[in-house]
Protein backbone atom coordinates (compact mmCIF):
# COMPACT_ATOMS: atom_id res chain seq x y z
CA UNK A 1 0.00 0.00 0.00
CA UNK A 2 1.44 3.41 -0.88
CA UNK A 3 2.45 5.71 1.98
CA UNK A 4 -0.02 8.41 0.94
CA UNK A 5 -2.93 5.93 1.20
CA UNK A 6 -1.82 4.84 4.66
CA UNK A 7 -1.54 8.48 5.75
CA UNK A 8 -5.05 9.15 4.44
CA UNK A 9 -6.45 6.10 6.28
CA UNK A 10 -4.99 7.21 9.61
CA UNK A 11 -7.94 9.56 10.07
CA UNK A 12 -9.97 6.41 10.87
CA UNK A 13 -12.61 6.99 8.19
CA UNK A 14 -13.58 4.08 5.94
CA UNK A 15 -12.60 4.33 2.27
CA UNK A 16 -13.12 2.01 -0.69
CA UNK A 17 -10.50 0.71 -3.08
CA UNK A 18 -11.12 1.37 -6.77
CA UNK A 19 -12.17 -1.44 -9.06
CA UNK A 20 -9.11 -3.44 -10.10
CA UNK A 21 -7.05 -2.57 -6.99
CA UNK A 22 -4.97 -5.36 -5.44
CA UNK A 23 -3.18 -6.03 -2.17
CA UNK A 24 -0.36 -8.51 -1.66
CA UNK A 25 -1.22 -11.52 0.52
CA UNK A 26 2.07 -12.66 2.12
CA UNK A 27 0.61 -16.04 3.14
CA UNK A 28 -0.39 -16.92 -0.42
CA UNK A 29 2.47 -14.91 -1.96
CA UNK A 30 0.22 -13.30 -4.55
CA UNK A 31 -1.91 -10.23 -5.17
CA UNK A 32 -5.61 -10.40 -4.30
CA UNK A 33 -8.33 -8.27 -5.88
CA UNK A 34 -9.68 -5.72 -3.38
CA UNK A 35 -11.72 -3.62 -5.82
CA UNK A 36 -14.80 -2.06 -4.21
CA UNK A 37 -13.72 -3.30 -0.75
CA UNK A 38 -14.05 -0.93 2.22
CA UNK A 39 -10.72 -0.29 3.94
CA UNK A 40 -10.20 1.31 7.34
CA UNK A 41 -7.48 1.58 9.95
CA UNK A 42 -8.89 1.11 13.44
CA UNK A 43 -7.30 1.47 16.84
CA UNK A 44 -6.72 -1.84 18.62
CA UNK A 45 -9.34 -2.06 21.41
CA UNK A 46 -6.85 -3.79 23.72
CA UNK A 47 -3.88 -1.45 23.11
CA UNK A 48 -4.22 2.27 22.35
CA UNK A 49 -0.74 2.30 20.78
CA UNK A 50 -1.58 -0.21 18.04
CA UNK A 51 -3.72 0.07 14.94
CA UNK A 52 -5.16 -2.63 12.70
CA UNK A 53 -6.04 -2.65 9.01
CA UNK A 54 -9.61 -3.79 8.32
CA UNK A 55 -11.15 -4.81 4.99
CA UNK A 56 -14.94 -4.91 4.83
CA UNK A 57 -15.04 -4.56 8.62
CA UNK A 58 -12.72 -7.54 9.26
CA UNK A 59 -9.07 -7.61 10.24
CA UNK A 60 -6.98 -7.92 7.11
CA UNK A 61 -5.67 -11.44 7.84
CA UNK A 62 -9.20 -12.75 8.54
CA UNK A 63 -10.43 -11.16 5.32
CA UNK A 64 -7.65 -12.82 3.28
CA UNK A 65 -8.34 -16.16 4.98
CA UNK A 66 -12.05 -15.97 4.12
CA UNK A 67 -11.28 -14.98 0.52
CA UNK A 68 -9.01 -18.02 0.18
CA UNK A 69 -11.66 -20.33 1.64
CA UNK A 70 -14.24 -18.88 -0.76
CA UNK A 71 -11.91 -19.42 -3.70
CA UNK A 72 -11.22 -23.02 -2.65
CA UNK A 73 -14.97 -23.67 -2.35
CA UNK A 74 -15.60 -22.17 -5.78
CA UNK A 75 -12.91 -24.34 -7.36
CA UNK A 76 -14.20 -27.40 -5.52
CA UNK A 77 -17.75 -26.74 -6.71
CA UNK A 78 -16.62 -26.02 -10.27
CA UNK A 79 -14.86 -29.37 -10.55
CA UNK A 80 -17.34 -31.20 -8.31
CA UNK A 81 -14.56 -32.27 -5.99
CA UNK A 82 -15.68 -33.79 -2.70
Amino acid sequence: MPDNLITTLLDGKPRSFKTGATLYDPDEKKNVDVGDVEVQIKQDPTDDNNYRLHLSGKRVFQWFKEKLQSLKQTVKNSFRIR
